[in-house]
């Protein structure tokens, strides 16, 4: 069953777990038999964030998963983080890709990446204002960056300015 063909040339085995494989020469002059085992260890795991967009000054956890007995080596491009934790902890100032090597007991090795992204967004309500019961203002929201959806409060309007009229009472 983890054969790609049983009468073609040149079968491809792809076991899941360890395999015994039996070779014959039942119509040779001298009928033979032979065994061969193929052990499957399993790989390091990993379980990396998909590729992300992070807001500056935030940070992200890069491997999910950690196993004893395994080493643990990140890079980064560009250059200039290192790492043998099995799950660092990263806050990038600028757009980065992590790479990891992750080596088992058996020597067998599982590598990834993880692409961030780095944004910033920010908004300014602009300066406090004074104005008398029955005259209007209008409030409006300087942003930069990727901000995303203005949203004032209290109200939950969404608009980029609102006009403020206190009742007189």
């Amino acid at each position: 069953p983890t054969l790609s063909c049983t009468d073609c040339p040149d079968p491809a085995a792809t076991p899941l777990l360890t395999t015994p494989y039996q070779v014959t020469t039942p119509d040779a002059i001298c009928p033979a038999i032979a065994t061969v085992v193929v052990e499957v260890f399993p790989l390091p795991a990993l379980s990396l964030p998909n590729d992300t967009v992070l807001c500056q000054g935030n940070a992200i956890r890069l491997n999910g998963s950690q196993e004893a007995d395994v080493m643990y080596t990140w890079t980064s491009q560009p250059p200039g983080f290192t790492s043998n934790d099995a799950g660092p902890v990263v806050s990038p100032l600028d757009a980065t890709t992590y790479f990891v090597t992750a080596v088992g007991t058996q020597q067998c090795v599982r590598v990834g990446e993880v692409s961030i992204d780095v944004v910033q967004g920010s908004v300014d309500a602009g300066l406090d204002q004074t104005i008398c019961a029955g005259t209007r203002t209008n409030l409006s929201a300087a942003t930069s960056g990727a901000p995303g959806v203005v949203v004032w409060s209290p109200g939950n309007v969404i608009s980029q300015t609102i006009e403020v009229a206190p009742l007189v009472s």
